[in-house]
């Protein structure tokens, strides 16, 4: 069965651009943005999507100490060597999705999802690690830098974040507040793991 990685094919795309509903769907604009952050910003719908600066990590703009030891496309096999067989499995999309549930310690948990993807016959088999964030505001999950970047407006829709590397974030909303945060890449080149939420993110910051 061939695999994919969950940068390319990952529960939702991850762009250079930031996108907004700017009150005219399908305008597009390039505006600066101020480092960390880069500069290619693109109105277009509901979705956000936010490119660092080169040379920014993913972990500056985005906290990934949730995670634990999980990685981008790492797969529930792998995941079990880490932190033991899962403590629960479940389906999602009528069964297009398998859910694995892995204690990580001190109560918290993280999911990876299996998915097959594309339109060939036969799909690819995706594999992404996902972190529930209900109850946490936007601004205790991202850089300060980020909030500022997502016009208000669009606070609650999804958002992107992509490094301009190996990996990228997708932050899910459901009715406006945080839902999942997932962690898609193709796997991290030797010496390129992302660690810790980065000195910039906010210290339980509501964005108003």
């Amino acid at each position: 069965m061939r695999r994919a990685s969950s940068r390319a094919a990952g529960a939702a795309g991850l762009g250079l651009a930031l996108v907004t509903l700017a009150g005219c769907a399908g305008r597009q604009e390039d505006v600066p943005l101020a480092y960390p952050l880069g500069r290619r910003v693109t109105y277009f719908g509901s979705e956000t999507f936010i490119s660092a600066a080169p040379g920014v990590p993913l972990s500056s703009l985005c906290d990934l100490k949730g995670f634990g030891d999980l990685r981008p496309d790492m797969t529930a096999d792998e995941a079990s060597k880490i932190y033991g067989q899962p403590t629960s499995r479940y389906q999602e999309f009528g069964g297009r999705r398998t859910v694995y549930v892995f204690s990580v310690g001190a109560g918290a948990h993280v999911e990876i999802v299996r998915q097959m993807v594309g339109s060939e016959d036969p799909q690819v088999e995706n594999w992404t690690p996902r972190l529930s964030v209900v109850g946490k505001g936007l601004g205790q999950i991202v850089a300060p830098e980020v909030v500022a970047a997502v016009p208000e407006e669009q606070r609650g829709f999804v958002l992107h974040l992509d490094s301009g590397g190996w990996e990228g974030a997708t932050i899910e909303f459901e009715a406006g507040r945080p839902k999942w945060l997932w962690w898609e890449g193709d796997g991290p080149p030797e010496g390129k793991v992302s660690k810790g939420g980065g000195a910039r993110l906010g210290e339980g910051t509501e964005p108003r």
